[in-house]
């Protein structure tokens, strides 16, 4: 077995509500973006900014979230 602890992911549900509704996703296709993003973190990947289009990371968060089933939970 290969398991190591690689940190914490906190989920604030009112933020992922709010960012829902800001983005006009549903909330738990939010969360699974939250998710996915929180995993790329801790994997070690990072961002300076928001830009969908330019970021790799979010780039490959939104390629992730696309080969995902509708639900994860």
């Amino acid at each position: 077995d290969t398991f190591f602890p690689a940190g914490d992911i906190v989920l604030n549900l009112p933020m992922i509500e709010r960012q829902a509704k800001e983005w006009s996703v549903a909330p738990d296709e939010e969360l699974r973006r939250v998710l996915v993003h929180g995993i790329l973190h801790l994997a070690g990947h990072t961002h300076t900014s928001s830009d969908f289009t330019e970021e790799p990371m979010l780039r490959l968060q939104e390629t992730i979230l696309g080969t995902l089933k509708e639900r994860i939970y």
